[in-house]
């Protein structure tokens, strides 16, 4: 008899090593029922020399730098060509209008695919309040993810040892070929202040899991954990299966956000698993629960549809900043595979939030 996946508006919860079968509508079935306070498109004034040839933006990272003063980093460039530059953008207000500005300049740090940055900002570090932890490429075996600073938030300087590679990980069950697409953030654990590093491992390129290390954020001797895999393929109900003739890609852009001592949230990005007649369609922005920082994380399911009409198109890579009792997520969007990447916001209550994972959470 073939398996049908419950409905999550149902009290069950999904177990995080499911082989439940696909059937219907996935998104529907998988569809977190928990829409936003609001939501919609960023209003963003481009650079006039990037309309052209660094037109799409996404992976988005956002850092508050002042009262009412936050800066956004992401990878500005064209989906044609694959190739891409770390754009900057400034805003008064999260939900915008953002100001593009100069972007990135690096030095000592170079890759082929140079981009999805995360970035922090640390306003006591006189010397180097900025931090951005990025990939060196995503395409070819051996990419790591690398660590640069800058005193400016313009000029960074990459340093001479990466943070994660294929070498660095404990790669339980599937061997790790390279890391990318890092995702940042701190974390506190009794006395602890951690700084988490989230990044994709991959088996081979494009079909990878998902994983983390940690380090104390105060000791300035601390060394970064080796990474251990925190969420694989194939616990993930709703994602395409790795041995799929539909296969399109793995897990990442990932970060955890907690809610509190004892509840965190995983956001990510997955891919339906459907025939490949919905390219273009399949990538969508999930979300994954658990009780401790190491997990087991359970998959809660896709908290946003795609905006186009008869929901067209396809979202990913986020990052999230919380404001004050409001979890915001700023995130990619394009409306089918011949469309250009643009980024739109969605505005949660923390309160509420939390309260749907602890009932998933049981």
């Amino acid at each position: 008899m073939e398996n049908v996946l419950p409905n999550l508006a149902s009290s069950a919860p999904l177990s995080s090593d499911s082989s439940i079968q696909i059937s219907g509508d996935i998104e529907q079935q998988f569809h977190v029922p928990l829409e936003p306070l609001s939501q919609g498109p960023l209003e963003i004034q481009r650079l006039s020399t990037h309309h052209l040839f660094h037109n799409e933006i996404k992976d988005p990272s956002v850092v508050q730098v002042a009262d009412h003063l936050y800066m956004m980093f992401a990878s500005v460039g064209n989906s044609i060509h694959q190739q891409w530059i770390v754009g900057r953008f400034r805003a008064l207000s999260l939900q915008g209008p953002w100001e593009e500005i100069e972007p990135v300049k690096f030095k000592d740090l170079r890759g082929a695919q140079l981009c999805a940055p995360a970035v922090t900002y640390e306003a006591d570090d006189k010397e180097a309040p900025w931090k951005m932890y990025i990939q060196d490429a995503c395409f070819v075996p051996g990419s790591v993810i690398a660590y640069a600073t800058s005193k400016d938030g313009r000029v960074f300087t990459g340093q001479p040892h990466p943070l994660a590679t294929k070498d660095s990980v404990d790669a339980r069950p599937n061997d790790v070929i390279g890391v990318y697409d890092a995702g940042i953030s701190e974390i506190k654990s009794g006395k602890e202040e951690l700084l988490c590093l989230l990044y994709s491992g991959y088996r081979k390129i494009g079909c990878g899991d998902l994983y983390v290390s940690t380090k104390n954020k105060r000791d300035l001797a601390a060394k970064w954990s080796r990474g251990s895999c925190l969420l694989q393929q194939e616990q993930v109900p709703f994602h395409n299966r790795p041995d799929s003739e539909y296969f399109e890609w793995g897990l990442e852009g990932a970060k955890i956000v907690q809610l509190s001592h004892d509840c965190f949230l995983l956001i990510g990005v997955s891919f339906l698993p459907q025939p490949n007649e919905f390219a273009g369609k399949r990538q969508r922005v999930f979300w994954a629960g658990a009780r401790d920082l190491q997990g087991p994380y359970v998959p809660i399911g896709l908290p946003l549809y795609p905006s186009g009409l008869d929901r067209a198109g396809e979202n990913g890579h986020s990052d999230t900043f919380i404001d004050g009792d409001y979890l915001w997520l700023i995130y990619q969007e394009r409306l089918g595979a011949s469309e250009p990447w643009g980024l739109r916001y969605a505005k949660y209550e923390i309160g509420i939030v939390e309260q749907m994972l602890r009932e998933k959470l049981v």
